[in-house]
């Protein structure tokens, strides 16, 4: 599986998704079911979880070309410094932009336990709710 860095603007849009979860400005709250641990992540600061978890994956899978974050800061600060308003796209766009983030950023050891996992994940989970809210126990055309 190959990785890359999501641009600035990939991580600013799925953060501006978060507010419309609720209706409330742009972040994240909630609990890590695998580390016990609440967290609450204003726009900027979710920004930077997200990045930082997709460069981790380019560490992790290309070590001699990712050396470190501390390469990054005007990555992180792109990232940060796009992350408010209103979101851009459509319901679909962002599962796809969500989708992709998500391959992007597996290729390390602990993402299935970091809270860009468990936040984008519930993402995922409230936009595939509001395009099918409930399940489906028939449908036109069954045999």
């Amino acid at each position: 599986m190959s990785a890359w860095l999501c641009s600035a603007e990939h991580i600013a849009e799925i953060v501006r998704h978060t507010g419309n979860m609720y209706g409330k400005d742009a972040g994240a709250l909630g609990v890590n079911p695998i580390t016990k641990k609440s967290y609450g992540y204003g726009p900027k600061a979710l920004a930077e979880l997200l990045a930082t978890e997709n460069l981790r994956s380019l560490m992790a899978r290309y070590p001699e070309d990712y050396k470190g974050l501390k390469d990054f800061t005007e990555y992180f600060a792109d990232c940060r410094s796009k992350a408010k308003g209103k979101a851009r796209v459509s319901t679909e766009e962002v599962i796809g932009l969500l989708r992709s983030y998500r391959y992007q950023s597996c290729e390390h050891e602990e993402w299935i336990s970091s809270d860009a996992y468990w936040i984008t994940r519930r993402m995922l989970d409230k936009r595939y709710n509001t395009l099918v809210p409930t399940e489906l126990w028939s449908y036109e055309g069954e045999e």
